[in-house]
């Protein structure tokens, strides 16, 4: 299949050897039927903070449901017993994270994408952002989250889903429907 680069990776990794590492080892190239396109640094792939190729949009939604997950926790609201409206603002913004990594974090590889598959995966997690919004607007009526930080929280929503939306208009040009 193809992926001796990264077994070879994997075997360096297990005998310590840094300079065949995954971070020297270099992405690979596929052709994309007649055309070849090639995955850009910065635009189509960055590396997490353990050196995994993610997409910038996908590591960015992670990163968020994270930090939300973990400011909610650390005031109490993520028991069991907690707001359910709550409850579902951080668990359906997890779902959005995780609906963008499954079609976006291999575009760094160069592996041939279907493009509307990509796009059904994105409505799919657009799904998900509008849910957590929703839930967002319920919580804000119980000020249960400083107004600043959930007002930041709004905002990254919509900046998220402005990116899928620019996304999804890039994957339907380059597919035939």
């Amino acid at each position: 299949m193809g992926w001796d680069w990264l077994e070879e990776a994997l075997d360096a990794a297990e005998k310590g050897n840094p300079e065949s590492g995954h971070e020297k080892t270099p992405m690979p190239a596929v052709l994309n039927h007649s055309s070849r396109i090639h995955s850009l640094k910065g635009i189509d792939w960055v590396r997490d903070d353990h050196g995994h190729v993610k997409h910038p949009l996908s590591k960015r939604a992670f990163d968020l449901s994270l930090e939300m997950w973990l400011a909610c926790q650390a005031e109490g609201h993520m028991e069991d017993d907690g707001d359910a409206d709550l409850h579902s603002m951080v668990f359906q913004f997890q779902m959005t994270a995780a609906n963008l990594a499954g079609p976006l974090d291999h575009v760094g590889y160069d592996i041939p994408a279907n493009g509307a598959f990509i796009v059904a995966c994105l409505k799919r997690s657009l799904r998900c952002l509008h849910s957590s919004i929703d839930a967002l607007a319920k919580v804000e009526g119980k000020a249960l989250i400083d107004a600043a930080r959930l007002n930041g929280y709004r905002k990254s929503l919509f900046a998220i889903r402005q990116d899928i939306l620019e996304l999804m208009n890039t994957y339907r040009k380059r597919t035939d429907f």
